[in-house]
């Protein structure tokens, strides 16, 4: 049976007040490059006019819906398709992290 050195409070909260420094908290940056766009997106700066999407009920009947307005996240894929929306999900990252 191997013994295993216990951290004392002090080391704890030592580590804990390293860890939340500023500098600690690095701000999230998304590599733009790595989400490719799908085929309805790709090429677009932003998205204007309607999508559709079929969906089932639970009795296994299909549906369309249509959404109509303007996207700054492909209704497809939900990649984001301005600098806007890019900054706007690396903030909503940055609040759930």
């Amino acid at each position: 049976m191997s013994k295993r050195k216990l951290l004392t409070d002090e080391q704890l909260d030592d580590i804990w007040k390293e860890m939340l420094k500023p500098e600690a908290k690095k701000p999230i940056h998304l590599d733009c490059s790595a989400w490719e766009p799908c085929e309805y997106c790709k090429g677009a700066k932003f998205i204007s006019g309607w999508a559709s999407a079929e969906t089932k009920t639970e009795s296994g009947i299909s549906f369309e819906s249509r959404i109509e307005g303007d996207f700054l996240f492909c209704p497809m894929c939900g990649r984001p398709l301005t600098d806007d929306a890019w900054e706007m999900l690396e903030k909503r990252l940055e609040v759930a992290k």
